[in-house]
């Protein structure tokens, strides 16, 4: 329900504002290739893990994480995974405004926050709660269960509902909406933590993690690309 309701606030916002943001050779090429190459690198090492052999128990865990481990939800994971590709609808909206440069700052928010989760999860820092219980099913199997940190999900979309909120604050400068687009799109994001957790996917520790470096990533790609006079700041050399 959140995720519609913004939808319906941005469909109503969407008076074709000027882009806020633009692209420059000097920082769009090799942010693009360096998001790229990261993200190529992660699912590399996440197809090439290995189990690790090491016994791990619950007093392994941060402390409060503990009371997670063996935790396995099946209807939570589903809902999370319906929630991460609703909660992605609000990106489509600035397509309206600049096509070509707002998929392109779609792109390297996702694939930068991508890359850098798929990097430090491939490193098998902990395994995922459901590992240190009895249940999992066919995921036990799975070489990436045995990385749990930090959160892909929380971290997609935390960054997709930073990036809708700055997007939309530029665009719209004191719309009266502002809060309800990001008390919307920060909601569906909290959500899908939540749910991650519940469903025996991550510990607290991921999630909080994974909001931290995705909010990062999706405040400071458009802030990078901001024209002068609006919100955002330019990168410059």
């Amino acid at each position: 329900m959140p995720h519609i309701i913004i939808a319906i606030l941005l469909l109503l916002s969407a008076a074709r504002a000027e882009y806020p943001y633009k692209t420059s050779v000097k920082l769009d090429v090799p942010l693009a290739i360096g998001a790229t190459s990261v993200l190529a690198l992660g699912l590399y090492r996440l197809h090439t893990m290995t189990p690790n052999d090491t016994p791990y128990n619950r007093n392994d865990l941060l402390p409060w994480d503990r009371p997670f481990a063996g935790t396995w939800n099946e209807p939570a994971i589903f809902v999370s995974n319906i929630l991460i590709a609703a909660g992605a609808l609000p990106l489509i909206f600035g397509l309206n405004q600049d096509f070509a440069v707002h998929a392109l700052l779609i792109y390297e928010v996702l694939a930068l926050q991508g890359g850098l989760q798929l990097m430090v999860r491939s490193m098998n820092v902990w395994p995922r709660p459901f590992m240190l219980g009895s249940e999992g099913g066919k995921e036990r199997e799975n070489p990436s269960s045995h990385g749990s940190f930090y959160s892909g999900h929380t971290s997609a979309a935390f960054a997709i509902a930073v990036f809708t909120g700055v997007w939309f604050s530029d665009s719209y400068p004191g719309s009266s909406y502002s809060p309800w687009v990001w008390g919307g799109t920060l909601s569906v994001a909290t959500m899908i933590g939540v749910l991650r957790v519940v469903g025996g996917k991550h510990y607290p520790s991921d999630v909080a993690v994974g909001a931290l470096v995705g909010s990062f990533v999706g405040w400071v790609v458009p802030k990078l690309h901001g024209k002068p006079g609006y919100i955002g700041w330019r990168w410059s050399f």
